[in-house]
């Protein structure tokens, strides 16, 4: 069966083989559309829909089912399934959803310790709290390189309504 899953920004981040051909392609662009368009109807339970657009897939059922992951809403797709879905393919379906929904969360979470790491490394190398050659090991994890020389503007904002101006420069 066609399969996508759509993230919380309306963006297909796995579609199945089925999207090569043109017409797959037009339903995976109105079915995105109709997302961006009616979002907020497509609640907590599974919603099944006829396509109606592309003519040679009229009559084909879209299912969409919502993977919850804190604060944003994927969606999984399954076309092709016939109405009503049987109950246990639909309990398949939904123990599918929760993994996504966990594989969601926790590259969520990674992707919050790194940005947490890298604004603690650039806040410390700002402060001047880190020595030179940590900057030198440290910085190559977020491509600078010794040989290079970087312009660094930084705002912070002034707690003590001091007006101070710093430089920095490394070599």
């Amino acid at each position: 069966k066609p399969i996508l899953l759509i993230d919380h920004l309306h963006r297909v981040i796995v579609e199945t083989h089925h999207f090569r051909s043109n017409e797959m392609k037009k339903l995976l662009n109105n079915i995105v559309k109709d997302i961006d368009a009616n979002h907020s109807s497509i609640k907590q339970q599974p919603l099944c829909l006829s396509v109606y657009n592309p003519t040679s897939l009229k009559g084909k059922f879209v299912h969409f089912f919502p993977i919850d992951t804190f604060f944003k809403k994927s969606y999984l797709l399954i076309i092709g399934f016939d109405f009503p879905v049987d109950g246990y393919t639909l309990l398949s379906v939904e123990q599918v959803t929760n993994v996504i929904s966990f594989e969601l969360l926790k590259q969520h979470a990674l992707s919050e310790k790194n940005l947490h790491i890298k604004n603690n490394f650039f806040t410390a190398l700002l402060d001047g709290d880190i020595p030179e050659n940590e900057v030198l090991k440290q910085g190559g994890k977020y491509g600078l390189k010794k040989d290079q020389s970087y312009n660094v503007i930084a705002c912070k904002i002034d707690e003590n309504n001091e007006k101070i101006t710093q430089s920095l420069s490394f070599y």
